[in-house]
């Protein structure tokens, strides 16, 4: 497996790499930082807090009438320290004042040796995963050929070129005006704009590059979760060298759909529970901001993550309540005043969140498996695969066995036990009560199995720990003692050794780290294919040429063509697959424009939308669509001018009718035509 894929990534590429890195890291750190957070938990959370600036900021700023810009992308931020800073030394004179010695609580020391080789670590699972990720796109620039791409793609070019920043904005690019509003979270989007203003680049590296950051986004919070929970640093360098082995998170979240912002949000769950637990802490105003940030980017991001670490939580918080039964009233108050504050903050994301909620509780998936055969792919780490990730399994029953020694994390067998069952109900039950539970998550067995896999992952880490622990307890000390060369430095080097050998025997069984297996799996649907082939993409370059601004592209909805926009700025009818809100006049085209020499409802849907263009291509996104009926039998509009037929791609000139109407239908008298 090309590990080097990382270091192939074109120079005026790798530009992307680092302004991505900047404009997700640094705000967020900034925040984090001036209220107190440092270590792990400073680095990890960084993300979520810029999307949960993004989330809180943009759609009060387009009430206002302010675009999103990169300019007023920066001027929230500084507004945003400013207030922070303003506000920080009076706080903490106060926290300094009223807070018990019980929430000054510090965290257990780990040694600068074990920070470094949790850095490495981490360093490790992020380049690891994202050259396997890489490697499986076939190069930053390819494009996504699955359903939510395109939109995903399109709305980040809107909000770039409009400055968008509502939450019922961006699927405009899909609708009008006059249809009906359509809420879609943008804070994915909405970073995704600045870093696609900044860097230059094309979209498809835009949306490539967060995708591939991925895995380093998920080592870190599981890092800050582990050293939150006072966990050791064995336990958190085996759960970040094991996290991009698991298939089902990230890779088949983003081969499948993908599910851009859904996996951006899962991969950094852990880092908004570390948040949680280092508030109950700490509690302050100042430790409630990045609690506050963090719901905030789930929210904005996908809100069903946001529902996901509230199901998590709960076991978290019966352990801590089990322990001190009387702290519970205080703590659930100490919660319940962030999350008022928040939701006033996201009150357009949470009024947008209801007004789909009855769209999203009435999408079910057909269910294919058995109980037993769900749980079985579950445990076995392989949803819709021959064969299991055996060696995860084996780490997850060794931390099974051992659980007690994951010490303040006990919590997590349960939390995997919860999102297990609804897992398996997903897959399984094809019943009204099987859908209302899951419907927040789309009833989508793909989206519970990535939430379970990654609650597994320290369980396995565990195992993997405990088999550190006894290896090195029960064979090489007493080697050691044996040979009479004990001595801190010789222990030392022991440990050392056990722990390599040990992963890397670990490492080899599972072929790699499972590298070529999740290659393959998370190549589907990238590249050039069935919805975008090469032949389309040559024929966007025309369109570029020919359509001027303000005019639009009739397209068919399910053969790729929306994906012009994304790629070269022309604007089409339907720039998505979707036909939610789409309003009256592209749904009779799609059903009649062919008729449009004799409808004059047809000619007036074609004169309000300035449809000067059409283009038909030869794949579609899915094998079972067909051509939409308004645009089959092309060839009998008299009004339609060919001036491009290349490799089943087709683009029209539509012209204007003249002549004298005879009832109900125009005699057409052409003139003037060029081939363009």
């Amino acid at each position: 497996m090309p590990l080097t894929a990382l270091s192939a990534i074109p120079a005026a590429q790798l530009v992307v790499l680092v302004v991505y890195v900047a404009v997700l890291w640094l705000p967020g750190m900034a925040v984090a930082a001036l209220v107190g957070l440092r270590g792990w938990a400073l680095v990890a959370l960084g993300p979520l807090l810029s999307y949960g600036l993004v989330t809180c900021g943009p759609p009060w700023m387009s009430r206002l009438g302010v675009p999103w810009t990169p300019v007023t992308a920066g001027l929230l931020l500084l507004g945003v320290l400013v207030l922070v800073a303003i506000l920080r030394w009076p706080l903490l004179r106060w926290t300094a004042a009223t807070t018990s010695s019980r929430s000054h609580e510090r965290l257990p020391a780990w040694t600068a040796g074990g920070h470094v080789a949790v850095g490495l670590a981490v360093l490790g699972a992020g380049v690891f995963g994202g050259s396997v990720l890489l490697t499986a796109f076939g190069g930053l620039g390819a494009v996504p050929q699955d359903w939510d791409a395109m939109l995903h793609a399109n709305g980040i070019r809107y909000i770039a070129e409009t400055g968008a920043g509502g939450v019922y904005e961006m699927y405009n690019v899909n609708t009008y005006p006059s249809d009906a509003q359509v809420y879609y979270p943008n804070a994915y989007h909405l970073l995704a704009a600045v870093v696609f203003e900044l860097s230059g680049v094309g979209i498809p590296a835009v949306l490539n590059t967060l995708s591939i950051l991925m895995p380093l986004m998920l080592a870190l919070a599981l890092v800050a979760l582990i050293r939150a929970f006072h966990g050791r640093v064995a336990l958190a360098v085996f759960a970040a060298l094991v996290s991009p082995m698991a298939t089902a998170v990230p890779y088949d979240v983003l081969w499948r759909g993908p599910l851009l912002p859904f996996a951006t949000g899962l991969v950094l769950s852990f880092a908004a529970l570390a948040a949680v637990r280092l508030y109950l802490d700490r509690p302050s105003v100042l430790s409630a901001i990045p609690l506050i940030l963090s719901g905030a980017g789930l929210l904005g991001l996908h809100p069903s993550m946001l529902i996901t670490v509230v199901l998590l939580g709960l076991p978290l918080l019966a352990q801590r309540w089990w322990h001190s039964p009387r702290s519970a009233g205080v703590e659930l108050a100490l919660l319940i005043v962030p999350a008022v504050v928040g939701a006033a903050l996201m009150t357009p994301h949470l009024e947008g969140s209801l007004s789909a909620a009855e769209h999203v509780a009435g999408f079910t998936w057909p269910q294919t498996l058995t109980p037993g055969q769900a749980l079985g792919e579950l445990v076995g780490f392989s949803t819709s695969q021959t064969f299991p990730q055996i060696w995860l399994f084996t780490g997850l029953v060794a931390g099974l066995i051992g659980f007690r020694w994951l010490g303040q994390l006990r919590w997590i067998p349960a939390a995997g036990a919860a999102t297990g069952i609804l897992y398996v109900v997903a897959a399984a039950y094809d019943t009204p009560w099987a859908h209302a539970i899951t419907s927040i998550w789309w009833n989508d067995k793909w989206r519970l199995a990535a939430i379970a896999t990654m609650v597994l992952l320290p369980i396995v880490a565990n195992g993997l720990t405990r088999s550190y622990d006894l290896l090195l307890a029960r064979v090489v000390l007493p080697a050691i003692r044996r040979i009479k060369a004990t001595g801190p430095r010789r222990r030392w080097w022991a440990a050392a050794t056990t722990f390599v050998v040990l992963f890397g025997v670990f490492f080899q069984l599972t072929g790699g780290g499972y590298a070529q297996r999740n290659i393959e799996r998370a190549s589907h649907n990238y590249g050039l294919g069935r919805s975008v082939s090469s032949a389309e993409l040559q024929a966007f370059r025309v369109l570029d040429r020919l359509v001027q601004p303000g005019e639009r592209v009739m397209n068919d909805r399910f053969d790729g063509s929306g994906w012009m926009y994304a790629l070269t700025g022309v604007r089409p009818v339907a720039a998505h697959f979707g036909t939610g809100g789409v309003g009256e006049g592209p749904k009779l085209l799609a059903k009649q424009f062919d008729s449009y020499d004799t409808s004059p409802a047809v000619r007036a849907a074609v004169e309000r939308l300035n449809v000067q263009w059409v283009m038909v291509g030869p794949g579609f996104v899915r094998s079972w669509k067909e051509r939409q009926p308004g645009l089959d039998e092309l060839g009998r509009v008299d009004a339609l001018e060919l001036v491009y037929d290349r490799a089943g791609v087709r683009i029209y000139r539509v012209g204007r009718p003249t002549g004298t109407a005879r009832g109900d239908r125009v005699v057409v008298t052409p003139s003037g035509r060029t081939s363009g």
